[in-house]
């Protein structure tokens, strides 16, 4: 069974949009955009968008505890505009998928250690699946990388946002 989200409508996980009421960029983005959740599998999530945090920042993503190496997945078609295999900073091993609309999804704090234990060693056979690089194009429901842990220490559980990133189209 599938389960989808509406990221405009803040809907489960947070989305903001980066326009400014009124202009062009606003009257073309779309108002509700569906696309699918990003994990295969029983998960939780707390509706922390916006919650305070630390420095006087606040959290712009939405934490989803699930259960560690479980699949994560494309939640719409778009390209891989980004990734990172750094499991240190806040937003730790990561990657942002950009749909043709501009809407960037970004997936932080993906898994940082080895099966089967808790070493940090961050193996990057074990962050992004197989073939994953930027300029990939991706499918909704495609393998994409491995969740975290989500016991949440030393800030690894893992996060989803998304957010429209540009008015204009990814090639």
């Amino acid at each position: 069974m599938k389960r989808f989200l509406r990221p405009v409508a803040v809907v489960g996980l947070a989305a903001t949009l980066a326009f400014e009421p009124g202009t062009a960029a606003a009257q073309a983005a779309p108002e509700q955009v569906q696309i699918q959740f990003p994990v295969q599998g029983a998960t939780r999530y707390t509706d922390d968008f916006g919650a305070p945090r630390s420095g006087g920042r606040f959290h712009e993503g939405n934490d989803i505890l699930w259960t560690k190496l479980q699949r994560v997945v494309a939640t719409t078609f778009g390209l891989v505009t980004y990734t990172r295999a750094d499991s240190g900073g806040l937003s730790g091993n990561m990657l942002v998928i950009t749909d043709d609309a501009g809407w960037a999804y970004r997936y932080m704090h993906l898994n940082n250690d080895t099966p089967g234990t808790d070493d940090g060693l961050n193996p990057p056979n074990w962050i992004f699946a197989p073939g994953i690089t930027v300029g990939l194009r991706v499918a909704p429901g495609q393998h994409v990388g491995y969740s975290a842990t989500a016991a949440m220490p030393r800030a690894r559980h893992p996060m989803f946002t998304s957010r429209s990133v540009a008015p204009t189209a990814v090639p």
